[in-house]
């Protein structure tokens, strides 16, 4: 049997296991074909321990973006719940205010009633009416001025168009 370089123990077929790094640097000297079939082994678990571990991270990973995604929904929400908050608290403030105003408004009522009364119908009317007679003689006049008067004749009617008609 054939035994790897630097082994003391028999290996039985070196070319049908993987070979240490140690095995490859001592076989460096003296390469065979199991040396080759060694090291075609070696990186073969090399690149299966790199997938699977790249995976491994992978998920690693995937779970990390998860947990931010998560975390960045519960700050958004804590920013709205703080929103809502505040706008409620500007509402309820506001409310106060105007509650307040009102109660100001209403001691002041008394001095209001001591003013004079307002104008009776009558005076209304004598203000108002002028001034609506005023707006309709200057439409008139806009009428008169922007337009030309055309006078159309009405046609005669027939009586056998009237018979036609009731018909």
């Amino acid at each position: 049997p054939v035994e790897a370089p630097g082994d003391a123990e028999p290996a039985g077929k070196v070319w049908e296991r993987s070979w240490s790094l140690e095995e490859v640097r001592n076989g460096s000297r003296k390469w065979t074909l199991a040396a080759d079939a060694g090291l075609l082994r070696y990186l073969e678990d090399f690149s299966q321990r790199l997938t699977s571990r790249t995976h491994e991270i992978e998920q690693q990973v995937d779970g990390l973006v998860h947990e931010t995604k998560a975390s960045s929904a519960r700050v958004q929400s804590a920013f709205n719940e703080f929103l809502t908050l505040a706008n409620t608290q500007f509402i309820e403030n506001r409310v106060y205010d105007e509650e307040e105003r009102k109660d100001e408004g209403d001691a002041e009522k008394p001095k209001k009633e001591e003013e004079p009364e307002k104008p009776s119908r009558e005076m209304l009317e004598a203000e108002v009416i002028p001034r609506i007679t005023n707006a309709i003689k200057f439409g008139l006049e806009v009428l008169e001025n922007a337009f030309e008067r055309v006078e159309i004749e009405p046609e005669p009617r027939h009586s056998s168009d009237d018979d036609e008609e009731e018909e």
